[in-house]
C-alpha cells in the first residue's frame, strides 16, 4: 500500500497555500496595523487549513487522515472569526467590539476545537469513519454529528454577516464603480460558498473541499482591492471629514503614504486621475515630496506651500492632520490646502507701505535737547565746537528748508521810507508780544 499520493487534484489546495502565502507577505506590511494583525491571522490560518487538506487527501492511512483532519480545524474554525474582524476593521465597526463580544465569537469556535480533539469518546463531530480509496486520492467518508451541523451553521451565518456588513458599507458609500462592485461581490460570496457545496454535496463526485481554496482567493482579492482600487481602508474614517464639493482642495493618504482618496479641487490642483490611486505620494506629487519625511509621526503639520493652478502660482496653507480610529491607531492622514494668494497679497503690499513708512521716517532727524546759542548773533554752536547760523544748522539736521525775509521791526530800522510805504497800505504783519 503506498503511504502517501501525490495527485494533480491536490493544486487548488497548492495554489491556495500560494495565494495565502501571498497575503502574509502583504499583510506583514502592515503588521503595526489593526487591518495587517487581522489580515495576517485570517491568513494563516487559511494557509494552515489548506495546507492540511494536502496532508489530509495525501496520506493513505485512516489514522493518518484522521490526524490531519483533526488538525485541520484550527484553521477552519479560526477563519470565520478572523473574516469577520477584518471586514470589521476594514468598514470601521471594529470600534463597536468589546473584549465580551470577542469572547462570545471565539466561544463556539473553541468548543467545536474541543470537541473534534475528544471526538473518540462521544461521536459528535464525526463517526463511522472509514478511508475510500475508490479514486484518484483516497478520502474519509463519514457522518457527521450533532455538534458538527451546530458548528457548521455558526461559522456560515459569521461569513454571512461578514457579507452583509461588506453590502452596506457599499451602500454608503458615494463613490461607486462598477469594478469596484464586481470586486466586493466576489470578496463577500466566495469564501463560504465553497463550504456549502461540499457540506451538501451539491456537485456529485466532489471528493476536495474548496472552501480553503476560495476563501483564499478572496484574500488574494480583497489585497489587490484595497492596493488598486481603494475598497476600503482609510476611507471611510476621513469621509467624515471631507466634502467631495469643497473648494480647498482635499488629498487622502493611508499610513504607508499611499493615495487613496481626493476631492475634486485636489484632482483639478494635482491632474489626479484613477491611476494615481494606491501609488506612493511622493513619487506622484512632487511638489509635496520634500515635506513627506518632517510629518513623521506626527499629529499634526503646517506649512506655506507654493503651487502652479491654472498656470498661476499661488500660496497654500498646508495642514496635514492624521487620522487615528477609536483605539489611537494611524490609519492615514488628511492633507488639507487653503488658497491664502490673496491674504499673502494684502500681506506683501501691507509690508512695502510699513517698510516705506518706516523708511521715511528714519529719514527725518527729530532735535530735541538744549541748544547752545549766541544771545546777540543768535549762532548754534555744534557738538564740533564750530557756530553755525540757526538756518544752517537746522536744515543739516531736518528736511526744513528756509525762506528768508524781514519781520515788521527790522524793515522800519533798515527801510523806513519803505516801511512807511507799507505801514499805510496796511499789509504790514504785526510783530509777535
Amino acid at each position: 500500500m503506498v503511504y502517501f499520493t501525490v495527485s494533480i487534484y491536490y493544486l487548488p489546495l497548492v495554489v491556495a497555500v500560494f495565494l495565502c502565502l501571498v497575503v502574509i507577505h502583504y499583510a506583514w506590511q502592515y503588521r503595526h496595523f489593526q487591518i495587517g494583525k487581522s489580515m495576517l491571522v485570517l491568513a494563516i490560518a487559511s494557509c494552515w487549513w489548506s495546507f492540511g487538506n494536502v496532508m489530509e487527501y495525501g496520506f493513505n492511512t485512516l489514522r493518518m487522515k484522521q490526524l490531519w483532519s483533526d488538525l485541520e480545524y484550527l484553521g477552519i474554525e479560526t477563519v470565520p472569526v478572523a473574516w469577520l474582524i477584518v471586514v470589521m476593521v476594514l468598514t470601521d465597526y471594529f470600534k463597536r467590539l468589546s473584549k465580551r463580544h470577542i469572547f462570545l465569537l471565539i466561544l463556539i469556535p473553541v468548543i467545536t476545537l474541543f470537541m473534534v480533539f475528544t471526538n473518540p469518546y462521544h461521536g459528535l463531530m464525526r463517526s463511522n469513519m472509514v478511508v475510500d480509496a475508490n479514486g484518484p486520492f483516497s478520502i474519509i467518508r463519514k457522518d457527521y454529528g450533532a455538534w458538527f451541523w451546530i458548528s457548521a451553521a455558526y461559522n456560515n451565518v459569521v461569513m454571512i454577516l461578514a457579507t452583509a456588513l461588506l453590502f452596506r458599507d457599499l451602500l454608503k458609500r458615494k463613490n461607486k464603480d462598477r469594478r469596484s462592485v464586481i470586486l466586493l461581490i466576489f470578496i463577500a460570496l466566495l469564501p463560504w460558498i465553497g463550504n456549502t457545496i461540499y457540506i451538501l454535496k451539491l456537485i456529485p463526485g466532489m471528493r476536495i473541499d474548496l472552501s480553503a481554496s476560495t476563501l483564499s482567493l478572496s484574500g488574494i482579492l480583497m489585497t489587490f482591492g484595497i492596493t488598486r482600487f481603494q475598497l476600503m481602508g482609510v476611507v471611510p474614517i476621513a469621509r467624515r471629514f471631507v466634502i467631495e464639493d469643497l473648494a480647498d482642495p482635499i488629498l487622502i493618504v493611508d499610513g504607508m503614504n499611499r493615495i487613496m482618496d481626493y476631492n475634486r479641487s485636489c484632482q483639478r490642483l494635482f491632474n489626479l486621475s484613477v491611476n494615481n490611486l494606491a501609488k506612493p505620494l511622493e513619487e506622484n506629487l512632487a511638489p509635496l515630496k520634500e515635506f513627506i519625511p518632517q510629518v513623521g509621526e506626527v499629529e499634526f503639520f503646517r506649512r506655506e506651500v507654493q503651487l502652479t493652478d491654472n498656470a498661476q502660482v499661488k500660496t497654500y496653507d498646508l495642514r496635514i492632520n492624521a487620522l487615528y480610529n477609536r483605539r489611537q491607531k494611524l490609519r492615514g492622514r488628511i492633507f488639507h490646502f487653503t488658497d491664502i494668494s490673496d491674504h499673502k497679497k494684502a500681506e506683501s503690499e501691507r509690508e512695502r507701505m510699513i517698510t516705506e513708512l518706516q523708511k521715511a521716517l528714519n529719514e527725518v532727524n527729530t532735535l530735541s535737547g538744549f541748544l547752545p546759542i549766541c544771545s546777540k548773533c543768535k549762532k548754534i554752536r555744534d557738538d564740533e565746537g564750530y557756530w553755525n547760523e540757526v538756518e544752517l544748522f537746522i536744515s543739516k539736521r531736518s528736511n526744513i528748508q528756509f525762506s528768508h525775509g524781514l519781520c515788521k521791526d527790522c524793515m522800519k530800522e533798515i527801510y523806513p521810507e519803505e516801511y512807511e510805504r507799507l505801514e499805510k497800505k496796511g499789509k504790514l504783519v504785526k510783530s509777535s508780544k
